[in-house]
């Protein structure tokens, strides 16, 4: 097994998953992730990560909704021969009905006994019933009404209009004050915050699943013409990415069964991206930990009722593999109808080099080391901005992306411990941040300021190459932090067995590092020393509970626990949301009597 491109694979994936669920964005096309899954599926069948179902990570406190029935997601296919392929899979003879409905592009809901509730994990959703006066429910008829008229329950989409995203998408900020880039991000920051900005105004729409769509067999679907579709669902004035078909008879869908992603008996079917042809005018260099990334600045172009104007060529060997030019014609494509990217290139006529000698950032010699473009200089300013959002991350504070890292570093922040000291003062006038920003912002930082740190958060905040966070967990199991200072590269490379190569790195970097160390560390009331604590035993977390995973791993590594992501025998403790739960883990956790414990009863 390819252990490197496993790792690769896993964290590319949670990497768009948390940019789609968790920041409503997304960087890379449908068809892209899919095939980052089909990947990982060949290398490593049973990963867990093929078996998870995701969903948006909220730090809102609602009450839970366990789905009687769970809203899975769909499984997906992009042609119409493998389409024609799953219908003859699933039908009984040739007069099989099968209804065909958009596949709409907001969130899913579902609207039970007067309470309406998000998909949350499939399983278990939140109650978001206090949104309902923002909402209008879409009838059969075509005729809008008040959701909580409706007289039986519903599953449906929530989704914003276009026309209403373009009228309100300057006044309905994000907490920060950036804007919403699409009615779909919009929808669901207005359905997730305590409060909005609008009142008593039915800006969503919910359309009802089973009144959005039409009846036909085998034969109607083969005589779909797909550009047609695509084209009649872009005017109905809502945001598609394809249409659903799912059997009629759903008493035999319901027999076919279900995976632990998606019924057997429905299937998805997604449009390619659109994408329209552009010049290129000139080229933008972001400089990054390890690498400058072009950016092509084109002439704007509307796809979908966005304006694009710049689009990433992401490295050195994407522009020289595709001979690109200032002045060639780029043709760009939205992935998932959200994120440019280049499609294909054609030869212009007055065209320019591309060329890059000296860093835009600090102004040494660049090289290229296939396929990135690379910036050698250790203190360049692009480079630390990386360096300090690592930091961020690993010292424990979260909610603080790179681009507010790159804001803090334009006002003089150059630490981690830079981070400590400041105050609500001196992040007044942060561009883009409000006086409720700017609280969140410093109250993020004192919550880890003023807690207990454990000791390797520090270690590994120093980012020295090859000591992580596991590594820096590994070297402190056995010895403190100032056992460590006082180590040569030899007593090193024997505590651990962590090679020649990596102790020189850990030697200097204390070395170097040590009164940035000591001041740190006066930062926190104590330190958790990981030599002095008794490891009791094994958890692992499944499911959604009321605070952010992140969180119930810290509080478990703080309590002398090893955070495990999958269920074996040797585990001692499996924690769920649900303890009805039929999953993999749960099955596993039962075989071995492993004790089973809920989110609430840790929360006591």
């Amino acid at each position: 097994m390819n252990q490197n491109r496993k790792q690769i694979l896993e964290e590319l994936i949670n990497y768009h998953n948390q940019k789609y669920w968790e920041e409503n964005t997304q960087e890379i096309s449908d068809i892209e992730y899919d095939e980052l899954i089909n990947e990982l599926q060949l290398i490593d069948p049973e990963n867990q990560l093929l078996k998870k179902i995701f969903s948006p990570k909220k730090n809102i406190k609602r009450e839970k909704i366990i789905h009687k029935i769970p809203m899975l997601s769909l499984n997906k296919v992009y042609n119409k021969k493998d389409l024609i392929k799953w219908c003859r899979s699933v039908m009984r003879n040739e007069n099989e009905i099968f209804l065909v409905q958009p596949k709409f592009d907001g969130i899913s809901g579902s609207f039970t006994d007067g309470i309406l509730s998000t998909r949350g994990n499939g399983q278990i959703g939140e109650n978001i019933s206090s949104k309902i006066p923002l909402i209008k429910y879409f009838s059969k008829s075509h005729a809008y009404f008040k959701l909580n008229e409706l007289k039986e329950n519903a599953r449906g989409e929530l989704i914003i209009t276009n026309e209403t995203f373009e009228r309100v998408k300057d006044i309905l900020t994000k907490s920060d004050g950036t804007k919403y880039k699409t009615p779909r991000g919009l929808c669901s920051g207005l359905l997730m915050k305590d409060e909005t900005d609008i009142k008593n105004e039915n800006i969503i729409h919910f359309i009802n699943f089973n009144t959005s769509s039409i009846e036909c067999n085998l034969k109607s679907i083969q005589e779909i013409n797909i550009d047609d579709t695509q084209k009649q669902l872009s005017e109905i004035g809502y945001a598609t990415d394809g249409f659903v078909i799912k059997l009629k008879d759903e008493e035999y869908s319901n027999k076919l069964g279900f995976t632990s992603h998606h019924p057997k008996g429905q299937i998805a079917y997604k449009f390619n991206n659109p994408y329209k042809e552009t010049i290129l005018i000139d080229i933008e260099w972001s400089v990054g930990r390890y690498t400058i990334t072009p950016i092509g600045l084109i002439k704007p172009i509307n796809i979908n009722n966005s304006t694009i104007s710049r689009v990433s060529l992401h490295n050195g060997k994407f522009i020289i593999d595709k001979n690109i030019h200032i002045g060639d014609f780029l043709t760009i494509e939205k992935a998932g109808e959200i994120i440019p990217h280049v499609k294909s290139v054609r030869s212009g006529q007055n065209t320019t080099e591309i060329t890059l000698e000296t860093c835009p950032r600090c102004g040494e010699k660049i090289t290229y080391d296939d396929p990135e473009i690379v910036c050698n200089n250790p203190n360049c300013v692009g480079k630390n901005v990386r360096n300090l959002y690592d930091s961020i991350i690993r010292i424990g504070i979260e909610n603080l992306g790179p681009s507010t890292v790159q804001k803090l570093v334009d006002i003089g922040v150059e630490s981690i411990l830079d981070i400590f000291v400041l105050t609500k003062e001196d992040l007044i006038g942060l561009p883009g941040f409000k006086e409720k920003s700017i609280d969140n912002l410093y109250e993020e930082i004192q919550k880890v300021k003023n807690r207990p740190i454990e000791d390797w958060r520090i270690l590994s905040s120093l980012n020295l190459k090859g000591i992580g966070s596991s590594m820096s967990k590994k070297l402190l199991l056995e010895n403190s932090l100032t056992e460590l200072k006082q180590m040569n590269t030899d007593d090193l490379i024997e505590i651990s067995n962590i090679g020649g190569e990596r102790a020189n790195e850990l030697f200097t970097g204390l070395f170097i590092n040590q009164p940035h160390m000591d001041m740190l560390e006066t930062f926190f009331p104590s330190i958790i020393s990981s030599k002095n604590q008794k490891i009791k035993g094994k958890v692992c977390f499944t499911g959604k509970g009321n605070k952010s995973r992140q969180y119930y791993k810290q509080m478990a590594e703080r309590d002398g626990f090893i955070v495990c992501s999958s269920v074996t025998k040797d585990l001692n403790f499996l924690v769920t949301d649900n303890l009805n739960s039929n999953s993999n883990k749960m099955k596993i956790a039962k075989q071995n009597n492993i004790q089973i414990l809920t989110y609430n009863q840790i929360d006591e």
